[in-house]
C-alpha cells in the first residue's frame, strides 16, 4: 500500500494467496483420501469411502473457514496507514 495498491488490491492479495493455499492443499489430501480409502470407510459409519458429497462438504468447509481466517488479518492489515506502518520498521 505504501506503494500505491489500494486497499482492495491489498485485501484481494491476501485473500487470493490463501484460496492458492486452500486449493493446492485440498488437490493434494483428495488423492491421499482414494488413497487411504479402506481405512476410512473401516473408521466412519455409514458413509462410503468415496461419498463425494461428504468429501466435497469437507472441502467446502475447509476452504470457507480458511477464507474466513485471511480475510480477518487482511481487512486489520488494510486499515493500518502504509505511514505509520513505515515509521514502525
Amino acid at each position: 500500500m505504501a506503494l500505491g495498491a489500494t486497499r482492495r488490491a491489498a485485501l484481494f492479495l491476501v485473500v487470493s494467496d490463501t484460496a492458492r493455499l486452500v486449493a493446492a492443499g485440498v488437490l493434494v489430501a483428495l488423492p491421499v483420501v482414494w488413497g487411504l480409502g479402506r481405512l476410512v470407510e473401516s473408521q466412519l459409519f455409514g458413509v462410503a469411502a468415496m461419498d463425494t458429497v461428504t468429501l466435497a462438504a469437507a472441502a467446502a468447509l475447509v476452504g470457507c473457514a480458511a477464507l474466513v481466517a485471511a480475510a480477518a488479518p487482511a481487512r486489520r492489515a488494510t486499515a493500518v496507514s502504509p505511514v505509520e506502518a513505515l515509521r514502525h520498521e
